[in-house]
C-alpha cells in the first residue's frame, strides 16, 4: 500500500495545519481551547491560500466545520503517538466476518487512548469510499469516539479542493451493556 493511502500520511502532506492541530492537542487537551486554536489555525491558512491566490475561491470545496472537527480527531491520533493499525487482507477478511452484535462494549479494551485503523479494503457507500477510522478511547470520556473518513475524491488537488469526508459516531454503553449509537 502506498503511503498516501493512509488517511494521517495523506492528511499530514495534504494539510498546512496538521502538525499545529498536533500541538493544539498537547498544549490544551481535549478542550474547547484546543478546537478553538485549531479553527483559528484552518481559517487563518484558508485566508493565506486566497489571498496568495494558491487556489480559486470558485474551485473550494472543502466545508469548514467537518475539517476542524477531523483536524482535531488528526491532532489528537498524532499527540497520542501516531498509532496506526492497517491489516492484511487475510485478517481484514476475518474480522469484516465477524459478528459484535452479542460483544459488550465494556469488553472492548482499546491498544491506545487514540489511534487510526485503515481498513483492508474500502467499504463502499454510493460512490463514496470509507478507508479507515480515527478512535479515541479515552477514560476520561464516557463515550467511545469513531471518526469514519472517506477517501478524498482527489488526493492531490490543493487542500481547499480536496475534502475529506468524515463520519463521527459515539457510542456509550447502556441497558445490559450494548453498543449503543
Amino acid at each position: 500500500m502506498k503511503a498516501n493511502s493512509y488517511h494521517p500520511i495523506w492528511y499530514q502532506r495534504n494539510r498546512p495545519y496538521a502538525k499545529f492541530c498536533k500541538q493544539a492537542v498537547i498544549t490544551n487537551g481535549f478542550t474547547g481551547s484546543a478546537i478553538n486554536e485549531v479553527q483559528d489555525r484552518i481559517v487563518r491558512e484558508w485566508n493565506t491560500a486566497l489571498d496568495a491566490k494558491r487556489v480559486d475561491k470558485e474551485d473550494i470545496t472543502l466545508d469548514i466545520m467537518p475539517e476542524i472537527s477531523l483536524a482535531f480527531y488528526y491532532g489528537a491520533f498524532a499527540a497520542n503517538g501516531y498509532n496506526l493499525f492497517s491489516f492484511k487482507n487475510t485478517l481484514g477478511e476475518m474480522l469484516a466476518n465477524t459478528s459484535a452484535a452479542d460483544v459488550p462494549i465494556s469488553a472492548l479494551k482499546s491498544p491506545f487512548p487514540v489511534y487510526f485503523i485503515q481498513f483492508h479494503k474500502p467499504i463502499c457507500w454510493g460512490k463514496l469510499e470509507i478507508t479507515g477510522a480515527y478512535v479515541i478511547d479515552e477514560e476520561a470520556f464516557p463515550v467511545l469516539q469513531v471518526c469514519l473518513v472517506i477517501k478524498p475524491m482527489s488526493e492531490t488537488a490543493h487542500w481547499l479542493s480536496s475534502p475529506s469526508v468524515t463520519f463521527i459516531c459515539h457510542y456509550r454503553e447502556i441497558q445490559k451493556n450494548r453498543l449503543v449509537i
